[in-house]
């Protein structure tokens, strides 16, 4: 495998990754792990900011 030959890279976000990569390896994108989104998306969110629905 050449650094030309990688497609996708996966990783947790993190911010240095972009220049990296453009730098090692050309041809490769980025994508956020499906886990790391979910994770940071339930920090941001909790049961208590739901709207109040009363069921008839």
């Amino acid at each position: 495998m050449t650094p030309q030959t990688v497609q996708l890279v996966v990783s947790d976000g993190t911010l240095g990754l972009p220049k990296a990569l453009k730098k090692t390896l050309p041809n490769a994108q980025q994508q956020r792990c499906i886990t790391h989104k979910v994770r940071g998306i339930e920090r941001n969110l909790s049961y208590a900011q739901l709207p109040q629905v009363n069921a008839i």
